[in-house]
C-alpha cells in the first residue's frame, strides 16, 4: 500500500496525470466559507437520493497545497428540517399522551354512598385524595351519620384533590314532641314497629316477670324524668317500656317433708316455707284427736319435689272446741260455775226499771249462745253475762253535802244512770248539811233525777 500511496506525491501526481481522478471543473472559490448550493430538483425516492451526484466544493488550503474537494448532500437541509418537525410533533404527541394519561389516571369514579355510613365515605375520600365539604340536616328517612346526598352525584368522575359536597343525616329531630300511645294489649313487635317508625331510640324495651299479663305483652312505661308524661314526650327523653315475661319458672329442686305422721306444729311448717321460699297456706280444722296447732294433712305428698314460689296447703288442728252455752237457762249460781276453754266469762249486775227483770234474774249475754270457741284463737274470747239488781232504792241521805257525789257514783256503777242537783236554802241546820232530798225512801227507775237541799247556815226566823 505504501507503494500505492507514493504515487500520490507531488511529483508523481504531476508526472502521472492519467492516474489522477477526474474532477469536474468548478469555478474558483475565493470565499473562505463554504456555500452549499441548494438543489431544486425534488427528491422522489430514497434510491434517487442515494444515486444523485454530490456537489463538490473545495476548501481553501494553504498556498502551498492544492484545494481539497468537499461533497455536499443537496437533501441535507431538508432532512434536517424534517427531523426537527418530526421531533417537535413527537414531543407534542408525547406531551398530549402524557397529559391525557395523567388526567385519566388522576380521575376517580364516585361510588354510591347515599344511605350508607358517612364513615365509609370518609375512608374512601382519604384514600383517593378527595376533599369533603360536609353539611348536615335532620331526617326521618335516613339514619343518623348516614349520607343523604352528594354533589357530584354517584358514578360521576372527579379529579383527585377536588371537592365532594355531602349532606349527612343528623337523624330524627330530638326536640320533636311525639305523644306516646297507650300500649295496653300491644305485643313487643307492635311496640318495636312504632319505635322504629318514629325513629325513637331513647325508649328502651325490657322484660319483667308478671303473673297476670301474657308473655310479650305491654306491662308499663316509666320515664326517667318524673315530669314527663305520654303527651309531652320528645325523642330526646329517656324511659323504659316493660314487657311481660310471664310467671317466673323455677326448677323443682325442693323436697317436701312429712308433717302429718307426727302432727308437726304449724310453726315449724311456716318456718320451713319461709326458708325455702314456698308459700304455706294454713287451713284451720276442728279436731278432737290432733293437738292444738298440729298438722292434720298436707296438700303435697312427702318427698315430692317442688320449686320456689310453690304453694302448699296444710290443715291445722284447732284443738278441742267449746260451744258458748245459753246462760238464760241457768241460774246465777249455775252460770258462775261455768268455765270455757280459751274464753273468759264475766258476770255483771245492773239495775232495772219497774218493767225489767226482777232481782237476780238473767238479762242478756253479749256472745250468742252456740258460738264455737277454739283453742287456737290468738286472744281469749270474752263473754259478758248480765243479771238484774232490781229497781234502785233511794234512802234519805244524811250528813254533809260532800257525800252526795260518791253516793250517786256508786249507784251509776250498776247502771242506775242517776242525775242530781243541789239547792241551797236558809236553815238553822249547820251550813253544808243535807236538809232534804227528793225523791227519798222509795224505789225508783234508772235515770231518776234527784234534788238535794243543803243548808246555807242562815236562820230563817226573825
Amino acid at each position: 500500500m505504501s507503494d500505492f500511496l507514493n504515487k500520490f506525491s507531488k511529483k508523481d501526481y504531476k508526472e502521472h496525470p492519467e492516474e489522477r481522478p477526474k474532477v469536474e471543473e468548478k469555478p474558483k472559490i475565493e470565499e473562505p466559507s463554504i456555500k452549499v448550493e441548494e438543489v431544486k430538483k425534488p427528491l422522489t425516492t430514497q434510491a434517487e437520493v442515494k444515486q444523485s451526484e454530490p456537489v463538490v466544493k473545495q476548501k481553501a488550503r494553504a498556498s502551498h497545497q492544492e484545494p481539497e474537494e468537499v461533497h455536499i448532500d443537496p437533501s441535507y437541509r431538508r432532512n434536517q428540517r424534517n427531523k426537527i418537525i418530526i421531533s417537535l410533533v413527537s414531543v407534542v404527541v408525547l406531551l398530549a399522551i402524557s397529559f391525557g394519561a395523567f388526567y385519566l389516571i388522576n380521575q376517580v369514579e364516585v361510588p354510591d354512598f347515599v344511605n350508607k355510613p358517612y364513615s365509609e365515605l370518609k375512608t374512601w375520600a382519604s384514600r383517593n385524595n378527595v376533599t369533603l365539604e360536609t353539611d348536615s340536616q335532620y331526617s326521618l328517612d335516613v339514619f343518623k351519620d348516614y349520607v343523604i346526598e352528594m354533589d357530584p352525584v354517584s358514578n360521576s368522575k372527579i379529579q383527585k384533590g377536588s371537592i365532594l359536597r355531602v349532606v349527612v343525616s343528623n337523624g330524627a329531630d330530638p326536640d320533636e314532641q311525639i305523644p306516646v300511645p297507650d300500649f295496653t294489649g300491644n305485643s313487643y313487635s307492635q311496640i318495636q314497629e312504632w319505635l322504629s317508625t318514629n325513629k325513637i331510640n331513647n325508649l328502651r324495651i325490657t322484660y319483667e316477670n308478671n303473673e297476670e299479663i301474657p308473655v310479650n305483652e305491654f306491662v308499663r312505661i316509666v320515664f326517667n324524668d318524673k315530669t314527663i308524661t305520654s303527651d309531652t314526650y320528645t325523642r330526646k327523653d329517656y324511659g323504659l317500656i316493660y314487657i311481660s315475661n310471664g310467671p317466673v319458672v323455677y326448677e323443682k329442686n325442693i323436697e317436701v317433708p312429712d308433717w302429718t305422721t307426727t302432727n308437726v306444729n304449724v310453726s315449724v311448717v311456716e318456718a320451713w316455707g319461709l326458708e325455702k321460699d314456698v308459700e304455706i297456706v294454713v287451713k284451720l280444722v276442728n279436731s278432737t284427736t290432733v293437738p292444738l296447732n298440729g298438722v292434720i294433712n298436707q296438700s303435697v305428698s312427702p318427698k315430692t319435689m317442688v320449686s320456689k314460689k310453690s304453694t302448699i296447703t296444710v290443715s291445722v288442728s284447732l284443738g278441742q272446741v267449746v260451744t258458748v252455752p245459753d246462760f238464760s237457762k241457768m241460774s246465777k249460781e249455775e252460770a258462775q260455775a261455768v268455765t270455757l276453754n280459751n274464753a273468759i266469762v264475766k258476770y255483771v249486775e245492773m239495775y232495772q226499771p219497774a218493767t225489767g227483770a226482777k232481782f237476780g234474774d238473767y238479762i242478756w249475754q253479749d256472745v250468742k249462745a252456740g258460738t264455737d270457741v277454739n283453742q287456737s284463737s290468738a286472744t281469749k274470747l270474752v263473754i259478758t253475762v248480765y243479771y238484774s239488781l232490781g229497781r234502785p232504792y233511794l234512802s234519805m241521805l244524811t250528813g254533809n253535802e260532800s257525800s252526795i257525789p260518791s253516793t250517786i257514783y256508786n249507784f251509776n256503777l250498776d247502771s242506775a244512770k242517776f242525775t242530781y242537783e243541789i239547792k241551797y236554802v236558809n236553815s238553822e241546820e249547820t251550813k253544808g248539811s243535807i236538809v232534804s232530798m227528793t225523791p227519798t225512801n222509795q224505789f225508783v227507775d234508772p235515770g231518776q233525777h234527784i234534788v238535794f237541799e243543803v243548808s246555807n247556815g242562815i236562820d230563817p226566823t226573825p
